[in-house]
């Protein structure tokens, strides 16, 4: 995957990736990819400036985490049946967690294209 295609919150750290062949800081585990402080700040400032009332949680930050892992891995965000699915979290949590349109949400935090179906 192209450096340009990658949203602006983890552009500037993809050489950092473990595909590129220099350790770093972002560090995929499983299925998820773990954001930098500094890349969580950038999200949480994104989250204030658009006026989303959200004081990420560990919760919230999982469901990033995974949806940045996701399109790392299928170039793609995934649908809010995927990220149900594929998170095990239950669908009502996404949606307390990030109400009204979960997916369109997370891609407004994390720059992320919407997925096509959506």
């Amino acid at each position: 995957m192209n450096r340009q295609s990658w949203p602006e919150i983890v552009k500037e750290d993809t050489k950092s990736m473990p595909n590129s062949g220099a350790g770093g800081s972002l560090e995929v585990k499983d299925r998820a990819m773990a954001l930098t402080a500094g890349q969580r700040e950038k999200v949480q400032k994104k989250a204030t400036e658009a006026g989303m009332d959200l004081d990420l949680t560990d919760q919230h930050w999982e469901l990033i985490e995974f949806a940045l892992g996701y399109y790392r891995r299928h170039g793609t965000m995934c649908n809010l049946r995927t990220l149900i699915r594929e998170s095990g979290y239950e669908k009502k949590a996404v949606y307390r967690l990030f109400p009204g349109n979960p997916i369109r949400r997370i891609c407004a935090l994390t720059g992320l294209p919407m997925p096509p179906e959506c």
